[in-house]
């Protein structure tokens, strides 16, 4: 079974709303910055990974 990690939950509901937003996957990146969020290993996040995200959402 797989466990949901809440705050990667967060992260990618983020994602999804900023998209249907009409925000580009550079803009989204820039976004989660500014709120402070960061990706599993402390780093910003880059517009491949919000790719990712949204195709495995």
């Amino acid at each position: 079974m797989l466990t949901v990690n809440q705050a990667e939950r967060i992260i990618i509901n983020a994602v999804i709303e900023l998209r249907k937003a009409g925000l580009s996957l550079r803009k989204i990146a820039t976004e989660l910055e500014k709120r402070g969020f960061q990706s599993r290993k402390g780093r910003v996040f880059h517009p491949t990974q919000i790719s990712r995200m949204l195709v495995a959402a």
